[in-house]
Parts: C-alpha cells; sequence; structure tokens
C-alpha cells in the first residue's frame, strides 16, 4: 500500500515537471528584484528519512550547480559549513536553532540569520529540503526520482526573498538513471529561476 501511494505521488510530480516551463512551486518577496546576493552559504541539506548517507552527494549537487550558474561571488558549501559548526558551539546551536525556528515554524528570526551571515561573511542564505532522492521499481518498472524546495534568505533581515519546488521524476527499465546527475540538473534548473538572477 506505502508503495502504490508512493508510485502515484511520484507519478504526480513527475506529471508536473515533464514540459513545465515554471517550477512547480515558487513564491517571490516585493523587494526580491532588488536584492544582489554577493555571497551566499548553504546550510546542511536535509535528507529523506534514512537517506542521510547520500548528504554529501546530495550537498555536492547544490554547491556545483550554484557555482555553476555564476550569478553570486561566493558560495560557501555546506561540508564548510559542519565544519566550522563541529569547531564552534555557539555556531552550531544558532544554525540548529534557525533551522529548527523555519522547518517547523515557518520562522525566519532576524537575530539567527545576522549571526549566520556574519560567522560567514554571507550576505544570503540558501536552505534546502530534499523531498525524494532515489530509485525504486514497481510493477516491472523502474522509477527514479529527486524533489527540492529551496529557499532564499537575506542574512541581514532574515527575509525570506524566493521560496521554490520542483521535482524530476523518470522511469526506466534495466538501467537506472544517476541520481546525483538528476539532482544536478533539477537544481541547475531551480536555481535559474531564482528572482535575483542577473537579466540578460
Amino acid at each position: 500500500m506505502r508503495k502504490a501511494k508512493w508510485l502515484l505521488f511520484a507519478l504526480a510530480l513527475g506529471l508536473l515537471s515533464v514540459g513545465c516551463a515554471k517550477l512547480n512551486y515558487e513564491e517571490i518577496a516585493p523587494n526580491a528584484a532588488a536584492f544582489k546576493p554577493r555571497a551566499v552559504v548553504i546550510l546542511p541539506v536535509k535528507m529523506p528519512e534514512g537517506m542521510d548517507l547520500e548528504s554529501e552527494t546530495a550537498s555536492n549537487v547544490i554547491t556545483d550547480a550554484l557555482n555553476k550558474i555564476n550569478h553570486f561571488g561566493r558560495v560557501i558549501d555546506p561540508a564548510t559549513v559542519r565544519a566550522q559548526m563541529a569547531a564552534n558551539k555557539a555556531l552550531q546551536d544558532t544554525i540548529i536553532n534557525y533551522l529548527a525556528k523555519l522547518r517547523m515554524l515557518g520562522v525566519s528570526e532576524k537575530e539567527l540569520s545576522k549571526k549566520i551571515g556574519a560567522a560567514y561573511h554571507a550576505d544570503t542564505l540558501i536552505i534546502v529540503d530534499i523531498g525524494r532522492w532515489g530509485t525504486m521499481r514497481w510493477g516491472g518498472k523502474g522509477y527514479a526520482e529527486v524533489s527540492f524546495s529551496i529557499k532564499m534568505v537575506d542574512s541581514a533581515t532574515g527575509t525570506i526573498i524566493w521560496k521554490a519546488g520542483h521535482a524530476d521524476q523518470r522511469d526506466y527499465l534495466l538501467f537506472k538513471p544517476n541520481i546525483a546527475d538528476m539532482g544536478r540538473d533539477l537544481a541547475l534548473y531551480i536555481f535559474e529561476h531564482n528572482p535575483t538572477r542577473p537579466q540578460k
């Protein structure tokens, strides 16, 4: 029963993502166009339950995508963030508290975001929650899916400048798609929609 529900959910998201020019979900703050991020810090990525071993791969995918689109002067990756958290208990508590309030209450607390921005000399926080990351088989066919939700936050004010979510779902018979490649393509697609990007 659980597999059937997962499959129906995956197929629905796949239908939404395939052939769409827009993201599945997006919210843009009124002042987004005026916000010009120069240095972004990617906070620890939240993985689906039981997928923690894939955290490093997923974090690298997000970092690669942000570097590739070249909209930002400097990108601080989650590995650097975690290393500094391990060496600084106060910073660790600040980031954990900030993410807990954001994810559980939907509150981006200004004082906490300012401290994080100051610690990494970054004007922008990137928060990524991964909803799906993997493959399954059902009815003799395989399905691969990756889905992200992303928030871009002005670290000085705590304002959520942009929220977005999208998914990529593919089916296969014998050869599994490379999940990291799917994730990288999806991250690029999402970040190319960010409203702070330079206009061409």
